[in-house]
């Protein structure tokens, strides 16, 4: 498969490229045959461009481009893997200070209701430690 660099604008490919004009009179045909609505095959572009995607992959679908491009691509995937890893680090990060934080509001809600108790177990106010009388 050989992947097209095109400044032109979809009119102009349809006008000058066959394959692009079949494949959009194609598309067409199946909106008036299977009687769909432009948006839903919208979707079945984007469904089939992504089942591609994941069957061959982007490198594959890009051995046409200048080295450049590609390395650009290569690049881009590296940052994306890489990306994806460090904000799982700095998110389990944030979770181990949520924990932190909870764990030390607690001991201090503990140590607080401590203070709040006599030698008894009994709080200043007559209430007991257990809410009994």
């Amino acid at each position: 498969m050989v992947l097209k660099i095109s400044s032109q604008s979809p009119k102009e490919r349809y006008d000058h490229d066959p394959a692009y004009r079949r494949m959009t009179d194609l598309m067409e045909s199946m909106l008036v045959a299977y009687q769909f609505t432009p948006s839903e095959m919208r979707e079945m572009a984007i469904m089939a461009c992504m089942h591609f995607e994941m069957r061959y992959g982007m490198r594959n679908y890009f051995q046409s481009v200048p080295y450049k491009v590609n390395e650009a691509f290569k690049q881009l995937e590296d940052f994306r893997a890489t990306s994806m890893a460090e904000r799982e680090k700095l998110e389990q990060e944030r979770k181990d200070i949520d924990a932190k934080a909870a764990a030390e509001a607690l001991g201090l809600a503990e140590s607080q209701e401590n203070l709040l108790q006599d030698d008894d177990g009994n709080r200043p106010n007559g209430d007991d430690k257990t809410g009994g009388s």
